[in-house]
C-alpha cells in the first residue's frame, strides 16, 4: 500500500464560518496598519492578507508573503472583501489612472476570481508605472498561476537584478524552477534566499519540498524541523516533515507528523488524506478508511480521493464498496482512464463480467494504446468478455432445458438458481427466479429442500429478504438436507438476514 502515497493532492478552500475567517481581504486605502493585542502599531501591510479570527468590529489578519509574516489586528471597515473589491479599485483608477497601487491590488482582485487575463493585464499596468521587484514579483506569480513559467522566471530575474540582497526574488524564481523541473536551480535560488533571511520557516518549508523531490528524505525532515522550530504553529510545516518521513517509509513519524498538522488545525483534507496513506502502509486499515471518509466529507467531488479509498477497499476484499467508489471515480472524471479500469478489476472481482467488460471497454477507449493501462485494458476486457459469454452459455443451456421440459422442476429449479445468483449482474433477474423456483416448488408439492433453498436466493436477489430468510430456514428443516448442505446454507442465511444476496458459479446440479 506505500505506492498510495504517490497518488496527487487534492486542492482545496476551506469556507469561511463567519463571512470573515479565511478570506483574503484588501486595504481600503494604502498602507493599512495592523496593530497587536494591544492596540499598538506593529505592521504595515499594503496589499492585505487572510483574515485568522474576526472579533467584534476588527479582523486579524496575516500576511504570509517573502520576506516574512506580518500579523495584526485591523478595523473591518478599513478593508473591502472581496467580492467588492474589483470595484472599489476600478472606483479608485477612475479618478486616477496611474494609481500603480490600485492596479497591484485590483489585479490580485482579479486572480481571486479566477480572471487570470485581466490580473495580468492590471498587472503589466503596474509594471509599466511602478517597475519596482515587488510589482516584478507580483507579476511573475500571476504568470506563474497561468503556466507561464518562463516568463514568470524572467520577472523574478529581473527583480533579483532591480535588489540582489533581497530574498524575495530568489524564493519566487526557486519555487518557479521547482515547477518547471529544475530542481537544482530551485535549490541555488533557496540555499541564497536562506542565506539573506535564514529566519523564515516558509523557505525552509519550500527548501524541503525540493529536497523531497530530489529523494533526500533526511534534508528535507530535517527542513520541516527547522520550520517547526521557528514556527511551532505552522500547520503545513508538520505536513511537509509528514510527506518526507512517509516518502523515507517512516509511515509511524509520518502518521504522526499529519495528526500534528490537524490538531493544529491544517485546513482541508490533504492531512486526513496523507494520515490514510501512512495508516494502509502501516497496515490499518481500519483507521485509513476512517480518515478517507473524513477526507471525502470535505472534499466529496474529488475522483482522486473515491479512487484512493476504492484501492483500499479492494485491498480489503470489499469489492461491492470497491466498485461503488471506482464508478463514482469515473462519473466525476468520465475521460480518465484510471476510474473506469478500477471500475472494471471490482467488477471482475465480484463476478460481474458483463459490467467489467464494459468498464474495461471505457478505459481501453479512453487510455493511449501504447500506455501500461490501455494494453491492460484490452487484455482484462478479452478476459471479462470470455468470462461473461461463459455465463451466458450456462443460462442460455438452462433456458432451453426448462424450455424442453416444462413441467419438470428440476428444470425450473436450475434455471432459478442461475437467475438468482449468478455473479454476472447481466443474467440475474430475481422476479424470474422467484416465479421459477416457486413453480419447482409447487410441482414437487414443497417438500424438495433443494428448491426451497434456491427460492430463498430467488427472494434474496429480489430485494426480500424477509421471505429469502423464511425459506431458508425451511429449507434447514429438512434433516437430509442439513446434513448434506447445512454450513453452505447457514452462511447463505446469515447473508440474507443481512439483506445480502448470494452470489456463486454457474451450477448444473440444481
Amino acid at each position: 500500500m506505500a505506492g498510495l502515497f504517490l497518488l496527487p493532492l487534492v486542492a482545496f478552500v476551506w469556507p469561511p464560518a463567519d463571512g470573515w475567517t479565511g478570506q483574503h481581504v484588501f486595504p481600503r486605502e494604502p498602507g493599512l496598519i495592523v496593530r497587536d493585542d494591544l492596540g499598538e502599531s506593529c505592521a504595515v501591510i499594503p496589499f492585505g492578507g487572510r483574515v485568522v479570527r474576526a472579533d467584534g468590529d476588527r479582523v486579524l489578519i496575516r500576511h504570509g508573503g517573502h520576506p516574512g509574516p506580518a500579523e495584526g489586528w485591523a478595523a473591518k471597515a478599513e478593508v473591502v472583501r472581496p467580492a467588492d473589491a474589483a470595484a472599489h479599485f476600478t472606483a479608485r483608477l477612475e479618478a486616477d489612472e496611474d494609481d500603480a497601487w490600485a492596479y497591484l491590488n485590483r489585479a490580485e482582485a482579479h486572480t481571486r476570481r479566477g480572471d487570470h487575463a485581466a490580473a495580468l493585464a492590471d498587472y503589466d499596468a503596474a509594471v509599466a508605472l511602478l517597475p519596482e521587484p515587488g510589482v516584478y514579483i507580483s507579476r511573475g506569480d500571476a504568470r506563474a498561476r497561468s503556466g507561464d513559467l518562463d516568463k514568470a522566471e524572467a520577472d523574478f530575474s529581473r527583480a533579483i537584478d532591480l535588489e540582489p540582497d533581497h530574498p524575495a526574488g530568489y524564493a519566487h524564481r526557486g519555487e518557479a524552477r521547482h515547477a518547471r523541473g529544475d530542481l537544482d536551480g530551485a535549490l541555488r535560488d533557496l540555499d541564497a534566499a536562506l542565506a539573506l533571511a535564514p529566519d523564515l520557516a516558509e523557505l525552509y518549508l519550500a527548501r524541503g519540498k525540493v529536497r523531497l523531490r530530489r529523494g533526500e528524505y533526511d534534508r528535507a525532515v530535517a527542513d520541516g524541523t527547522e520550520a517547526v522550530r521557528l514556527d511551532p504553529g505552522h500547520a503545513e510545516a508538520y505536513l511537509v516533515r509528514g510527506w518526507a518521513w512517509h516518502a523515507g517509509g517512516g509511515w509511524e513519524e509520518a502518521a504522526a507528523e499529519y495528526t500534528e498538522a490537524l490538531r493544529l488545525g491544517l485546513p482541508g483534507p490533504e492531512a486526513f488524506e496523507n494520515r490514510a496513506r501512512a495508516w494502509a502502509s502501516l497496515g490499518r486499515l481500519d483507521r485509513a478508511e476512517a480518515d478517507l471518509a473524513a477526507a471525502l466529507g470535505l472534499a466529496p467531488l474529488s475522483p482522486d480521493l473515491r479512487r484512493l479509498r476504492g484501492i483500499l477497499r479492494y485491498e480489503r476484499k470489499d469489492f461491492p464498496g470497491a466498485a461503488a467508489d471506482f464508478a463514482e471515480a469515473a462519473r466525476l472524471a468520465p475521460h480518465d482512464p484510471q476510474g473506469h479500469y478500477m471500475l472494471g478489476a471490482a467488477r471482475l472481482m465480484q463476478g460481474e463480467a458483463g459490467r467489467a467488460y464494459l468498464a474495461f471497454a471505457e478505459a481501453a477507449a479512453r487510455a493511449p494504446v501504447w500506455s501500461k493501462i490501455g494494453k491492460d485494458a484490452v487484455e482484462y476486457r478479452g478476459h471479462a468478455f470470455a468470462l461473461h459469454n461463459a455465463h451466458a452459455a450456462a443460462v442460455e443451456k438452462a433456458r432451453q432445458a426448462a424450455a424442453d421440459a416444462p413441467d419438470d422442476p428440476a428444470a425450473a429449479n436450475a434455471l432459478a438458481w442461475l437467475l438468482a445468483t449468478c455473479p454476472d449482474g447481466l443474467h440475474r433477474d430475481g422476479r424470474r427466479a422467484v416465479e421459477l423456483a416457486t413453480k419447482a416448488c409447487e410441482k414437487s408439492g414443497w417438500k424438495e429442500a433443494k428448491y426451497l433453498d434456491t427460492l430463498a436466493a430467488a427472494h434474496a436477489e429480489a430485494g426480500e429478504p424477509e421471505k429469502a430468510v423464511e425459506y431458508q430456514q425451511k429449507a434447514l428443516a429438512d434433516e437430509a438436507y442439513r446434513l448434506a448442505s447445512g454450513d453452505a446454507a447457514r452462511a447463505r442465511l446469515v447473508l440474507y438476514g443481512a439483506g445480502v444476496p448470494h452470489r456463486d458459479a454457474p451450477a448444473a446440479d440444481r
